[in-house]
This record gives C-alpha cells, structure tokens and sequence, in this order.
C-alpha cells in the first residue's frame, strides 16, 4: 500500500519533512498513521503509540514488538514436525519426503532444522506399530520346548544362584535330549478380561427405574451386570421422596351424633339458583350425610344453629363433638359462642394438616364425582350442580356401604 502510493519514504525514514512548518509532509505522515490506526487492534496501539510519533516511529515499534513472528514460527514447526502421523509409509520414504519440507521452512525462521532418525523420541504419534500397547499372544503350539544339545551344553543341565547355591533350573532326559520346559501358556480367552458393570451404574444409565423392575430386568437377561446386590441410590432417595401415610385416627364412637364431621366447598360456578357454596354435615357412626346450599359462605353460622336444633328436636340428643377445618367461616366469634353456649366441643384441624379432617374431604369428593355423573347422564350443564347435590346426598344415604358392613347410613341413623 506504500509502495502504491509512493510514500514508503515516511517508512523507512529517507522522507525528512523540509522543515518545522512543512504541511504537506505532515498531511502525508498523518495519512499513513491513520492506516496504523485503523488495522491494527486497541490493545497493541496502546503499546506503540507515543506522544507525537510519526508513521516511521510506529512502524519500528510495531516491527519490534512482533519481531517478524520468527520465534512463534519456529515454535509452531516443531510442534508440526514432532506430530507428523506417519501412517502406513515406511520411516526411509516418510523422512525423505517429510524433512526437505521441514528444513524449508526452518530456513525463513533462520533457525536450525532438528537432524533426527525415523525412530527418534521426536515422533510421538506414530503409527501404530510403533505403539508400547500394540501386543500379539500367539495360539500355543503343540510344543514350545527347546532342546539343548547334550554333547555341548552338559554342564547347563542343572542351574543353581552363584550366591547362594541354590538351584534354579533342572532339566530331565527324555531320551537321548534334555527339555527345558516353558511355563505354561495362558489360553488366548484369558488374555482378555470383562469387567462387568455395578449394578448402581446399569440403574443409573436406565433412569433409576424401581428395584421390582431393575429385578425383572436382571432375571430376564435384558441387561448385564455383577451378582452385587443393588445399593441404595442416593439420587432415588432424594427425588422419589413422598409423604408418609397419615396415621389413622383413633376415635371411636358409639352413638350417633356424638361427632359430626363438617367441610365447606366452594363451586367454581354458580349454580342457576345463585348457590356458590354447599356445607357438609357428615354422622361419624352412621355415616349420614346432611348438606345444605349457601349463597354465601357467612351463612354458616345460620345453617349450623338450624342444623342443630333439628337434631334436638328430631333425635332428642345433642351434638356432642364438631371436627372442622380452620377456615373463617367455622373460626369465629358467633359460631365459637354457640359451641360454648351448647357445650359442643369443637375440634380444629391444624393449619395445612387436611388429613385430620379427610373423612368430610373425602365425603365431598364422592359427592361430586357422583354429581357430575347425573350431569352428564341427563346431558344437564354445569349450573344445575345444586340441584343434583340434592339427589346424589339422597341416594348415597340409601346405598349400601362396606364400611358398615354393606348396611346403608339410613339404616344405621
């Protein structure tokens, strides 16, 4: 590019600005410094630029700093020449054709091309038949003994340690000859060994299935692993961790209406009579079901007093335990007062423990299965639920059940 616009002068210094005020030698030398500035990177401009330089000053130390690259060059031929694969060539064709080249190349580093033999150290990924791990075991033959001459080799039939005596090595006759014995070859199939996978590794590479299936697998040949017992897998353990099964409760009653398990369920869409919610009402002995529609889920406290006096007046008893959860529509101040005004003892369940009230949870999930089927029976929307409660509560308490022996909770009530 210099040389094209003819100002390889402010390079190699033979161009002089003829003076202090000489612009045009200044315009020239500004245009070249702008060349440097505009090829070459940040971090290396930051190294060869000096306060007031010229294009001349740039250039030594820019040429300075790379030092022609003939160091890094030579470094990068040797790395190259020690490894060159020599493939299937003999070492005679592949050092003739290989090391000319070679030595080229030194010569612009001006450095001095490595004079080594085809089986030199310097080759260090050669084929493999110069390989350390290439090993032929040869098929044992009928008879690898060697037999010494007994004429010329007498005094070698018997060997002993010139230290301590001791004999090393006794040949008998066999005949007119004396064999010295090989040890015994290995078979060619000892000479390979498979090491069988853990059972822990084949479970982990088949995505930690369960023991009963990793059994099944094993027994059936499907895969291959050693005879070890399968241990426990610390990621299974940590992944496939689930909830204990809540203890069962262990209150037993005796009569009816000595506990009444009671829930609220809130409907996802109200009904065509404008019920949003329905209570629950369950007999812990009879297994009865009582439910009532709300609009609203504060009219619980009306509900329940109605509730209560109707079992008083219908059953001549009274409610004597009332299991709840510990929503606000149960944890509160008019309903709490009419449980001490009736001595009724209320028991709430603990915050996000649901189990402790399972028996009216699980009471309301049949309810609603049972209610959508009639829905979908009668091909009736989703806004007549209410209307379905009603049937599915009356024939569930006709029904009978397992849990009291196949007898329904009307008979028992």
């Amino acid at each position: 590019m210099c040389k094209g616009a003819k100002v390889m002068g402010h390079i190699t210094g033979k161009s002089q600005p003829k003076g202090d005020d000489d612009e045009e030698w200044e315009a020239i030398d500004s245009r070249i410094r702008s060349w440097f500035y505009s090829t070459c990177e940040p971090n290396v401009l930051n190294i060869i630029t000096t306060d007031n330089c010229t294009a001349k000053d740039l250039w030594e130390a820019l040429d300075s700093y790379f030092l022609n690259n003939k160091l890094s060059h030579s470094l990068q031929l040797q790395t190259a020449f020690r490894n060159t694969k020599r493939y299937t060539r003999w070492a005679s064709s592949f050092q003739c054709s290989t090391a000319p080249v070679t030595t080229e190349r030194y010569a612009s580093t001006a450095a001095q091309a490595p004079q080594v033999s085809p089986s030199a150290p310097q080759f260090t990924d050669l084929a493999s038949l110069f390989s350390s791990m290439f090993v032929q075991q040869p098929t044992p033959t009928q008879d690898n003994n060697y037999y010494m001459d007994t004429d010329a080799s007498l005094t070698c039939l018997t060997t002993k340690d010139l230290n301590t005596s001791h004999l090393l090595h006794r040949s008998d006759s066999v005949g007119d000859l004396y064999p010295v014995l090989q040890s015994p070859q290995p078979s060619v199939s000892s000479a390979t060994a498979f090491f069988a996978v853990s059972p822990l590794v084949r479970h982990r590479r088949l995505g930690h299935p369960g023991a009963s299936t990793f059994s099944f697998l094993k027994s059936r040949n499907f895969i291959s692993c050693s005879n070890t017992l399968l241990p426990t897998c610390h990621a299974c353990q940590l992944d496939k961790h689930c909830r204990l099964s809540f203890s069962h409760s262990t209150t037993k009653t005796s009569k009816v209406f000595e506990l009444v398990h009671s829930d609220l369920w809130t409907s996802p869409i109200s009904s065509l009579s404008g019920y949003k919610y329905y209570i629950l009402f369950l007999d812990d002995f009879s297994h009865f079901l009582w439910v009532f529609p709300l609009r609203v889920n504060s009219d619980v406290f009306h509900v329940f007093s109605t509730f209560h006096d109707y079992v008083v007046n219908q059953f001549k008893t009274d409610i004597q335990s009332f299991q709840c959860d510990n929503g606000r529509e149960f944890n509160n101040a008019n309903l709490l007062t009419l449980f001490q005004k009736h001595g009724i003892k209320i028991r709430f369940s603990c915050p996000y423990m649901s189990q402790q009230n399972g028996k009216a949870e699980r009471a309301i999930r049949t309810i609603n299965n049972v209610m959508r089927t009639l829905l979908f029976q009668a091909s009736l929307p989703p806004t007549f639920w209410a209307e379905a409660l009603n049937m599915t509560v009356h024939i569930l308490n006709l029904l009978p059940t397992t849990t009291l022996s196949f007898q329904s909770p009307c008979e028992i009530l």
